[in-house]
């Protein structure tokens, strides 16, 4: 008799007989198996990023509403040394700020001279009529016929001095806290500019120059009795060299002027008659003191008529005529 034989022989039991004939799941389409789904971006999620960053930090614990936020102290006074020592640097600046202004103001604007002869009088004083006049000299600008100049001696008509002021006034005069004194200087009118002819004088007694007689009434010192002085004790004439200008003094018999230092002796020396205008300091505008004395100078009428040269100025002065020696 045939022996029929089972389709499957279990190995093991019941249990794993179970397992191996539970079938697969089933695939859809038989196809690869789905992937898991991606969440979707968008755009509201990526504007909404920083308003959540915004809510976090807001929501962060902060101070307690109505709690004031704590003060610094007062700070602490400084001692009095340190007081006074501040106290000391600034004065020592701003003294050192007025030194610097007040230099400058003295080497370029303006500066104050103290008038130590008679030479000019009336038009100033001398300190040996009295105290002296303290005259303010402008140091900028060009000056004409007529105006009261300051001139540096360099062609030897002050005596050299032998007095030598002390360190203290010599600073305070370079600094201009003190006028600086006559002993270098001159003061005197200017009466030819170069290339102008000079004469002295007319059949009236009056100067001409380019021809031009000058009334000096104006400024010319006035004798006790009311009488104008000479314009001139003693002829002359001459041609002003370029670079240079003729002087005189207003108190002309009192006066070692241009004129006076055209002659040493009996000889004539015209080299020393006519200062070097780069020898001129400055324009003397006003009297500063005494205050009893105190006015502005200006250039007199008598000048604003003189023509120009007609000729231009020499290398050297010509002299037309004068009689050495000289004098007065």
């Amino acid at each position: 008799m045939a022996v029929l034989e089972p389709a499957w022989q279990p190995a093991i039991g019941l249990g794993h007989v179970l397992w191996s004939q539970a079938p697969a799941p089933k695939r859809a389409l038989d196809g690869p198996a789905p992937k898991p789904k991606k969440p979707k971006k968008t755009a509201g999620a990526a504007v909404d990023t920083p308003r959540r960053a915004l809510a976090a930090e807001e929501s962060e614990p902060g101070p307690a509403p109505g709690s004031a936020s704590p003060k610094p102290g007062p700070k602490p006074k400084p001692s009095l040394a340190v007081r006074l020592l501040r106290g000391l640097q600034e004065g020592v600046i701003i003294l050192l700020v007025a030194l610097l202004i007040s230099t400058g103001l003295r080497h370029f604007v303006f500066q104050m001279y103290h008038v130590p002869s008679g030479s000019m009088e009336q038009t100033l004083i001398g300190s040996d009529a009295g105290p002296g006049d303290r005259i303010v000299v402008r140091k900028f600008g060009d000056f004409k016929r007529g105006d009261v100049v300051v001139f540096k001696d360099k062609l030897g008509w002050l005596m050299p001095s032998t007095v030598q002021p002390p360190w203290y006034q010599s600073a305070l005069q370079f600094v201009g806290l003190m006028p600086t004194d006559g002993e270098q200087f001159l003061v005197k009118r200017v009466i030819g500019l170069a290339g102008d002819r000079v004469t002295c004088c007319d059949v009236q007694g009056r100067i001409e120059i380019n021809g031009y007689p000058l009334d000096e009434s104006e400024y010319l010192y006035r004798n006790p009795d009311g009488s104008l002085v000479e314009a001139s004790a003693k002829p002359f004439d001459l041609l002003v060299p370029a670079g240079h200008v003729f002087v005189l003094g207003d108190h002309r018999n009192m006066s070692s002027d241009s004129r006076y230092h055209l002659c040493d002796g009996s000889e004539t020396t015209p080299y020393l008659g006519f200062p070097a205008v780069e020898s001129i300091e400055g324009t003397v505008v006003a009297i500063a003191w005494p205050a009893s004395r105190w006015r502005t100078l200006k250039t007199p009428e008598a000048f604003a008529d003189v023509p120009e040269p007609a000729q231009e100025a020499p290398a050297q002065a010509v002299i037309y005529n004068l009689n050495c020696p000289f004098g007065r």
